[in-house]
């Protein structure tokens, strides 16, 4: 029985495992004897080797334009025409792919790996074939073009072009799109639509040019600007709507920008040792940013807008998830700074707190894909139980705070509302039951006082017995719209006992 050609196997594996055709479809005979792959082993002049799915099974060609059309594929091409042995696989072999379009798969190829990896280098400033920069610059620009307008560039029809969206990447693809139809049309109304977009668009022009310098300080910013830009060219009225599916694509790019910004100025952080005086800005910096933008969209998107939206409502799935873990970032970097400040070192140290972080410090909590959710999910339930005994010891040491504020319904309530994110946790929650109803007793008791306050003073004269007090140099009238005020603002705590219990 022959042995298995280990360069067939090899070549095989990697395009199925790239396609996701299950293992059981690559082990026939067919595939191990196709001619395709044979060509391309043993014929030096046969350069490339393509491989899609097709069917749920992986079909083998020798030309590209043999598997035009049928999704992903898969491209190993030699560097030198000659056959192929086994060592040859890793040094004679180059792999790409695309998907859809070549004219976008090369332009995101130049664009994200050979131009950065080429320009950096600094002989092209003294080399004689400097030119080749440039040359590489207009390639880019070039397929950037091509991208984003798509086959219908070749055409007149602005219409077609707006319903290509594969090469539009980044928001300044977008922008960039519109500079392009203007100059791509004749002069009539087309022409005036897609400058007049380009026109509104200026100010993200500039603003998205050189947002890897972004810092999340100007975050707010650079939010606003955005919001307002986007909400004049939705609403504009001058010309033809813009097209819903291009702005909800907009949308989502802008949210990724963000996303971008938040990761970026996170990434440096030492989330869970640093100096919680630094952290703690920053993550609410970030969060601030994320929402937003998610407060922006809904504006945009909901019903009873300027411009009806058809669709639903846009929530980049992105920023909400990013949103949602920096809140629970927080609230754990937060509850964990309480414990330190009840607890002594000693304490800290002999109840393993430090010891505790060790699972979410091997985790990147802002990269959030469906992937590491698992391995996220199971360090927080490890740092939960780790912080146990923890919680139980800061929670004695807090109930004796709480029992000296007793003497003042306001310090105690500051008490409260200082240690409320360890006040969550249900260890301390729990431990604390008598002291968390004594503040609801003392808070309803404080309410009432101030409603049997206001029931006998609003009849009497300011200034005198049983009348509130009185101002200096106030009028009546000025006087007890001040006194109502004060009242307000004492009672405005909380107002009802659910939202006690809710707080604590």
């Amino acid at each position: 029985m022959p042995t298995e050609d280990a360069r067939k196997t090899f070549l095989i594996s990697m395009a199925a495992e790239f396609l996701g055709i299950a293992a059981d479809k690559v082990t026939c005979k067919e595939l191990q004897e196709s001619s395709a792959l044979n060509s391309f082993l043993e014929d030096g002049s046969v350069g490339m080797l393509v491989g899609c799915c097709d069917a749920g099974e992986l079909h083998l060609d020798n030309e590209v334009n043999a598997v035009e059309g049928r999704g992903t594929i898969i491209v190993f091409y030699k560097v030198h025409a000659r056959p192929i042995m086994f060592g040859d696989l890793r040094n004679n072999i180059l792999v790409l792919s695309f998907s859809g379009s070549a004219i976008s798969s090369l332009y995101t190829a130049v664009r994200q790996v050979y131009s950065p990896i080429l320009l950096k280098h600094e002989w092209w400033e003294t080399n004689s074939e400097s030119r080749l920069h440039k040359l590489l610059m207009e390639l880019q620009a070039v397929l950037g073009r091509l991208a984003r307008l798509g086959p219908a560039s070749q055409l007149s029809d602005s219409i077609d072009m707006e319903e290509h969206l594969s090469g539009i990447i980044i928001p300044s693809d977008e922008f960039e799109f519109w500079a392009e139809v203007a100059g791509s049309l004749g002069p009539g109304p087309r022409r005036e639509r897609a400058q007049h977009f380009q026109t509104l668009f200026q100010p993200l022009v500039k603003l998205f040019s050189h947002c890897e310098t972004w810092q999340l300080d100007e975050g707010q910013d650079l939010v606003d600007v955005s919001h307002q830009v986007i909400e004049e060219v939705w609403g504009q009225t001058e010309h033809s709507p813009y097209p819903e599916s291009r702005m909800q694509h907009l949308l989502h790019l802008i949210a990724g920008a963000f996303c971008w910004l938040v990761r970026h100025r996170l990434s440096t952080l030492d989330i869970w040792t640093g100096s919680f005086g630094f952290v703690q800005p920053m993550l609410n910096k970030a969060e601030t940013v994320c929402r937003g933008w998610l407060d922006a969209c809904q504006q945009l998107t909901r019903p009873g807008t300027l411009r009806h939206w058809h669709g639903d409502c846009v929530q980049p799935e992105e920023l909400v998830e990013l949103a949602d873990r920096l809140r629970e970032v927080q609230l754990l970097r937060t509850m964990l700074s309480q414990v330190e400040i009840l607890l002594s070192p000693l304490e800290q140290e002999t109840l393993g707190v430090k010891q505790t972080l060790q699972p979410l410090c091997s985790q990147n909590p802002f990269h959030y894909i469906m992937h590491n959710q698992a391995p996220w999910r199971a360090a927080v339930s490890e740092f939960d139980s780790g912080m146990v005994q923890a919680e139980r010891k800061a929670a004695e040491k807090l109930a004796l705070r709480l029992r000296g504020a007793q003497g003042s319904v306001v310090q105690l309530l500051a008490e409260f509302l200082r240690f409320r994110e360890l006040m969550a946790r249900p260890n301390v929650s729990h431990a604390l039951y008598t002291e968390r109803e004594t503040l609801l007793g003392r808070l309803l008791e404080h309410i009432r006082a101030l409603r049997a306050d206001f029931r006998q003073c609003c009849h009497g004269t300011p200034g005198e017995p049983g009348g509130p007090l009185a101002g200096k140099n106030l009028p009546e009238v000025v006087n007890n719209i001040v006194w109502v005020r004060q009242l307000e603002a004492k009672a405005s705590f909380f107002s009802c006992k659910e939202d006690l219990h809710e707080q604590f």
